[in-house]
C-alpha cells in the first residue's frame, strides 16, 4: 500500500484472538477511509504543515492528560478527606453517650456511631474501586511524556514525520486500549 502500515493493536490488551477484528483496528480504517488521501502537492509547505499538526495534537493530548490527571487527584483527595471526616466523626455520638444519658437521644446517637464509619468505609471503598490515585499518576505520566516529546524540526523528512506520529499514536492508542481493558475489568456494579 502507499505509506507506512497501520499501527497495530497490542496482544496483551484484547481478549480477541483475531486482532483484526478488534475495535480499534475499524476505528483506525474508518478514520482513513473519510480522512482519504490530502489533494495537496507534497512538498516543504505542506511537510511543515503536517509537521505544526502533529505539535498541536500533541499540546492538545497533553493539556487533556494534565486536566484529567487534576481532576482524578482532586476526587482522590476529596474522598480520602471525607471518609477520614466520617470516621473522625463516629468518636462525637460515642463520647457523648457516656456523658449524655437522654433515652430519647440515644438511639439517635447509636444510629450516629453506626452509620458514619459505615460511610467512610463506602467512601473509601469508591476511591479504591475507582482507582483514582493510579489514574491520576498515570495521566499525569501521559502528559510528562508527551510534553518530552521534541518539536519535529522545520525540516524534518517525512519518514522523520512518520515515525513520530507513529509514535505518537501508538501510545495514544494503548492508552484507549488500556481504558478499555480497564471498564472491561469491572467497575462498581450495583447488586
Amino acid at each position: 500500500g502507499i505509506g507506512p502500515a497501520r499501527p497495530e493493536v497490542r496482544a496483551h490488551t484484547t481478549r480477541e484472538s483475531d486482532l483484526s477484528t478488534h475495535w480499534t483496528q475499524h476505528v483506525v480504517r474508518e478514520v482513513a477511509r473519510r480522512t482519504g488521501l490530502p489533494n495537496v502537492p507534497m512538498n516543504d509547505r505542506y511537510r511543515q504543515t503536517v509537521g505544526a499538526s502533529l505539535c498541536g495534537t500533541v499540546q492538545e493530548q497533553s493539556r487533556y492528560h494534565r486536566d484529567v490527571a487534576t481532576q482524578y487527584e482532586r476526587l482522590h483527595h476529596r474522598l480520602e478527606r471525607g471518609a477520614l471526616l466520617f470516621a473522625l466523626g463516629a468518636v462525637v455520638p460515642c463520647v457523648l453517650h457516656f456523658v449524655w444519658h437522654d433515652p430519647r437521644v440515644t438511639s439517635w446517637l447509636l444510629a450516629l456511631a453506626a452509620g458514619l464509619p459505615a460511610v467512610a468505609a463506602a467512601l473509601h471503598g469508591i476511591d479504591g474501586q475507582a482507582e483514582l490515585e493510579r489514574l491520576s499518576k498515570r495521566s499525569s505520566a501521559m502528559a510528562a511524556w508527551l510534553d518530552a516529546l521534541d518539536a519535529p524540526p522545520h525540516d524534518a523528512t517525512w519518514d522523520q514525520l512518520v515515525a513520530q506520529t507513529r509514535a505518537v499514536v501508538e501510545r495514544l492508542l494503548d492508552e484507549t486500549n488500556d481504558w478499555q481493558v480497564l471498564s472491561r475489568a469491572g467497575g462498581l456494579k450495583a447488586t
